[in-house]
């Protein structure tokens, strides 16, 4: 019988109640996590954005038949509530679908083991959905690409997350399957399985060149802005969950 169940028993809470009190917490450290990644972005992207958008203006205003069109949404209202609502909810989502992750990887196994794998999990989404992404595929600003391209752009993004969460599902696979060797083997086929999806992704996957003329510091600033935000958004999860995972072993009595 597991840790948890013991604990349920004598507490009065059943193996559900476990359940609900890992989801729950991964859900508040991807709002915490979120609140975070705000601050980031609002710190690192949107001053490039804001300057990616003027010099969008720029040049629309130039071209023969410009006629000016209002965002129905105002920048002000964009950068602010927008951006926050926006990251804490997709973080929050993310927080919830590590502690889903969690719990089914522990198998009905103590609050513990379930947010290890959460935190596990955690690690591995910054992966597939961060880094693998932005070394193939990386963010661009308003004003890259042409429009008329957006839906083939946006095929190659979710492209490149396949890519990611295939090797992180090969890298877990792999680890499991050479379980008995705890030691390099193990973790060699690990790294490589990881190093394999990012490899592909960067090799089969085109990324967009933003063209002559496009300020070289100006992409820089954001793609650097927007992986920073990815990097922040996941390792910030991955911080609280492990820290939820220690008070959990405490509880415990774990040590």
């Amino acid at each position: 019988m597991s840790l948890a169940c013991r604990q349920a028993e004598t507490d009065g809470e059943g193996p559900g109640q476990t359940v609900l009190d890992v989801l729950l917490s991964a859900l508040l450290a991807g709002l915490a996590a979120g609140v975070l990644a705000t601050l980031v972005a609002w710190a690192a992207v949107e001053p490039a954005l804001d300057r990616a958008i003027g010099l969008e203006e720029e040049q629309a205003e130039g071209e023969p038949g410009h006629a000016h069109e209002a965002s129905p949404v105002p920048r002000s209202v964009q950068r602010t509530v927008g951006l926050a609502a926006g990251t804490v909810a997709v973080a929050a989502a993310a927080g919830l679908a590590c502690g889903v992750v969690g719990v089914a990887a522990a198998r009905g196994g103590s609050a513990r083991e379930a947010l290890r794998g959460a935190r596990e999990a955690a690690l591995l989404g910054g992966y597939a959905v961060g880094l693998v992404p932005a070394l193939a595929y990386p963010a661009n600003p308003p004003g890259v690409g042409d429009p008329d391209t957006a839906g083939e752009r946006t095929l190659a993004y979710l492209g490149a997350v396949a890519f990611g969460l295939t090797g992180a599902l090969a890298a877990v696979l792999l680890r499991r399957l050479l379980g008995q060797h705890r030691g390099r083997i193990g973790w060699l086929a690990f790294a490589a399985a990881l190093a394999g999806g990012a490899g592909a992704a960067v090799v089969l996957l085109e990324p967009v060149s933003p063209g002559e003329g496009y300020p070289a510091d100006l992409l820089w600033e954001f793609r650097r802005g927007s992986l920073l935000v990815q990097a922040g958004l996941w390792l910030a999860l991955a911080g609280m969950l492990w820290w939820l995972e220690e008070e959990a072993k405490g509880r415990s009595g774990v040590r």
